[in-house]
């Protein structure tokens, strides 16, 4: 269950480096989240503060009629793997996440209600889920929590400078796992 949203809020909260603000309306999160047909991503990373080796994940964007899907491979050191599919659906005044798929294992997480985010956010105005999420091993209860706690930050980092950034916290319980991101 660990793994249910982790590529989802990892997206989120890499997205939210770049972007720009609406400002009567908020955060467009369709612009922070990755989900613009033929965007994609390599990502670096690591835990903080620990020596592990780093993680090299590639996203790539595809469309398949009203939905978007993140499609998300690891690097095993030789080759790129099919890791999981998160889907979602962008219409205009939400972000509608329906859950991922691991098309090796065959492992999903569906939520019984998909989440439908907002699509503009303002700072400090959080969304909260509250639903159940479907796996393969049963139904458990799950809370989503999603704030921007802060913008207009100038980020430096190898691929560069951005500025006009925002900070999005990503709170996620069910029953067996709390995730907190920033």
């Amino acid at each position: 269950m660990r793994r249910l949203f982790l590529s989802g809020c990892l997206v989120l909260l890499l997205a939210a480096l770049a972007g720009s603000a609406i400002a009567q309306t908020g955060y467009d999160l369709a612009n922070h989240l990755l989900l613009q047909t033929g965007q994609w991503l390599i990502e670096e990373s690591r835990p903080l503060g620990q020596s592990a080796p780093v993680q090299r994940v590639g996203i790539v964007v595809t469309k398949q009629g009203p939905y978007t899907m993140q499609n998300e491979f690891d690097w095993n050191g030789k080759a790129w793997v099919p890791s999981s599919v998160q889907v979602y659906e962008v219409t205009a005044t939400h972000v509608i996440y329906y859950g991922e798929y691991e098309p090796i294992s065959g492992r999903y997480s569906v939520l019984a209600a998909p989440m439908r985010v907002p699509r503009y956010l303002k700072v400090h105005e959080p969304f909260t889920y509250k639903g159940a999420v479907i796996t393969g091993s049963g139904t458990m209860p799950a809370t989503i929590h999603i704030e921007v706690t802060a913008d207009k930050i100038t980020k430096v980092v190898k691929a560069g400078t951005f500025t006009g950034c925002i900070r999005m916290k990503v709170t996620i319980v069910t029953n067996d796992t709390t995730e907190i991101s920033s």
